[in-house]
């Protein structure tokens, strides 16, 4: 569990910190070349098995359900890439308590 509180709070840390980067590697994907794209698809991939390997060593040690893991996956990567996008109506909450809040549905949808 401590891993997957690690690669998340990792994860939102890097796309807030870098987010022009994050945001010209996902909206202008289609106008990049194919060696650029090959490169980010290459960085999508390994942090997507990242995320499977610390989900899989959960459920083989009976912290994780093992239902759906490949969907559940691809949607926790989904909203971690648009947590830092969003806007907040005032009071803005701290960056540590979006991510506590995150990582507590992330770690409801596996259990």
């Amino acid at each position: 569990m401590e891993s997957l509180l690690a690669y998340t709070h990792a994860h939102l840390q890097f796309n807030a910190e870098y987010q022009q980067r994050h945001l010209v590697s996902r909206l202008e994907f289609r106008n990049l070349n194919d060696q650029q794209q090959q490169v980010i698809n290459e960085i999508r991939n390994a942090y997507h098995k990242m995320l499977e390997r610390i989900i899989l060593h959960g459920v083989k040690e009976s912290i994780f359900n093992p239902t759906k893991i490949k969907e559940k996956s691809i949607i926790i990567i989904a909203m971690l890439n648009e947590l830092p996008n969003l806007k907040y109506q005032e009071p803005q909450p701290s960056f540590e308590h979006v991510i506590t809040l995150t990582q507590e549905m992330i770690l409801g949808s596996l259990t």
